[in-house]
């Protein structure tokens, strides 16, 4: 189910792609609803009502601190977001609109809960949905870029830093709580 992500080609895809030529109004109503719901998922905003309507259980989510499978990993992602941080979503800009897929860029910045730090992070975000348009993967690429290989976060599936990627994604479910309700999700 997991394909790889090339930023070469993200990053083709943006630059051909103007700001007048793609609007988030033009999008049928599904596709809006898709991304407003990936949109508050970012803003630290997850509800049970989002992973019912717009993910699969089998769906995958991937940024450079972790590879979640499945939607109990995914939602834990979600759910730790708001505990850790204040996310404030900056800008949000539409790239592609395929059948299968969705491409945005969007700028968020970070405060980490009770101090003053701030991290602001520029992502290119690559969401595959299946023909009922529910997310079967997320690809978070921090500066349109794939995860680094180095330093525990390497992308191939035998390489041991990506291990950490896996564990990081495995462990936080144990940590974080996830709403039954998201558990119980079938399909």
């Amino acid at each position: 189910m997991r394909r790889r992500r090339s930023s070469r080609s993200v990053a083709l895809v943006a630059a051909s792609l103007s700001s007048d030529q793609l609007s988030e109004d033009l999008l049928p109503e599904e596709r809006k609803r898709v991304l407003h719901d990936i949109h508050e998922l970012f803003a630290g905003r997850p509800t049970v009502e989002i992973w019912q309507r717009s993910f699969r259980k089998d769906s995958v989510y991937e940024d450079p601190l972790a590879r979640a499978v499945g939607l109990r990993q995914v939602a834990a992602q979600f759910y730790a977001l708001p505990l850790l941080f204040s996310p404030l979503p900056l800008s949000s800009q539409l790239l592609a609109s395929t059948p299968t897929q969705l491409v945005f860029s969007h700028t968020v910045l970070y405060t980490l809960r009770h101090t003053s730090l701030r991290k602001t992070v520029d992502s290119v975000v690559v969401v595959d949905l299946d023909p009922a348009d529910k997310v079967v993967g997320m690809w978070d690429l921090w500066e349109g870029e794939e995860p680094p290989v180095r330093w525990g976060v390497g992308e191939a599936d035998d390489n041991p830093p990506q291990m950490l990627r896996r564990i990081s994604g495995f462990t936080l479910p144990w940590v974080v709580r996830v709403p039954k309700e998201v558990l119980r999700i079938q399909g």
